[in-house]
């Protein structure tokens, strides 16, 4: 019985592993072919990389309804696999993935340290992978996660799709590497922003 479990556990994360490899791939294709699927094929686009950008302009083009459906299926699917890496592997996983990327090991402790204080809130807040796992590691239970994850991606989409259509007048007729430049230079400002905060944590603990 036990080994029945056991093997059980294993299926799902591999499973997991794999699930997570393809959606990347996927991504990752979609970025590549962005500049010819974002004119005319931008829902086609975000089922395949549902980056913010390209969320942004498939809202100044798609029908609300259809997008809706479509951007919440794509960001979504990929987090109960994060939840079950989390569950089985706890503060491992982090361990593990610090030899291939430091960065990526500090988001999930950082994720981490805020589910442990906040709990569902912050998957309501922040419903993305690194997140998930951490609440999978946090032992969260997973039906109340399941439901604050898809109402923290729902009001997010929603979010998303006013500000594209607000943004219309300004990115409409816009060259993708110009939509990318400027995303690019917001996404490096943030990232900037995160560092000096994540630093002055370290100096604070330091210095105490």
């Amino acid at each position: 019985m036990r080994r029945g479990a056991d093997a059980v556990r294993r299926f799902r994360c591999v499973g997991s592993v794999v699930g997570i490899a393809l959606l990347s791939i996927v991504s990752t294709a979609g970025t590549i072919a962005a500049p010819v699927l974002v004119d005319g094929h931008s829902l086609l686009l975000v089922a395949l990389s549902p980056r913010l950008l390209h969320l942004t302009v498939a809202a100044g083009e798609v029908p609300f309804g259809t997008f809706f459906v479509v951007a919440v299926a794509r960001l979504a699917v990929a987090d109960p696999l994060h939840f079950l890496l989390g569950r089985r592997f706890g503060t491992r996983l982090e361990v593990g993935v610090r030899r291939r990327s430091p960065r990526a090991a500090a988001a999930l402790e950082d994720a981490r340290a805020v589910v442990a204080r906040a709990g569902l809130l912050a998957i309501l807040v922040r419903p993305v992978g690194s997140v998930l796992a951490a609440a999978g590691a946090c032992r969260l239970r997973p039906v109340p996660t399941a439901l604050a994850d898809l109402v923290g991606t729902a009001v997010h989409v929603v979010l998303v799709y006013q500000g594209g259509r607000l943004l219309l007048p300004l990115t409409a007729g816009l060259p993708y590497p110009v939509l990318l430049a400027g995303s690019s230079a917001v996404a490096i400002g943030v990232a900037m922003a995160t560092a000096r905060v994540r630093l002055r944590k370290v100096a604070a603990r330091g210095a105490g």
